[in-house]
């Protein structure tokens, strides 16, 4: 079972990595064909979304269960854990531009927004399943509807301050 865990999370791991590279894809030719730096802002906001998975990524790998540090690691994650839903309000951005039809903007945008989504959710996901050996069921609803509160309030903060 251990081991169809391990291979499972790999193919994950590709699939959000080709999606990562078909993101950039995507900004790259965006770039070239109308010579605007529009949305390459993007691909740093996605990097950004990648820092959650490859914490609870680092958690899973090392096995780590000292209470301080993944305690540490999960303030840390908390942190940069918005990121991942920050990217869908940048939808905000979405406008007709001369040379590029406004549909392929979106679908920038979406695939970015996507692939940070699933990187997010990826890794609350881990770091739930690392807090269950810790706490009962309900206090982990509990404390996974506030980090889900909280990341709302870190979105706010990032578009509106």
């Amino acid at each position: 079972m251990k081991k169809l865990a391990g291979t499972s999370r790999f193919k994950i791991g590709m699939l959000l990595i080709l999606m990562t590279v078909f993101c950039f894809s995507l900004s790259v030719f965006r770039y070239c064909i109308s010579d605007t730096k529009v949305f390459l802002f993007l691909s740093w906001n996605l990097f950004l979304a990648w820092i959650p998975l490859l914490l609870s990524s680092l958690i899973l790998a090392f096995n780590i269960r000292g209470k301080i540090s993944l305690a540490f690691i999960i303030v840390v994650w908390i942190l940069f854990f918005p990121n991942s839903p920050y990217i869908l309000t940048d939808l905000f951005h979405l406008r007709a531009r001369n040379g590029i039809p406004i549909w392929y903007d979106l679908i920038v945008i979406l695939s970015y927004a996507w692939t940070g989504l699933i990187c997010g959710f990826i890794s609350l996901n881990d770091i739930e399943q690392q807090l269950s050996d810790y706490a009962g069921r309900n206090f982990i609803t509990g404390l996974i509807i506030f980090f889900l509160f909280m990341s709302s309030f870190g979105v706010y903060l990032g578009r509106y301050f």
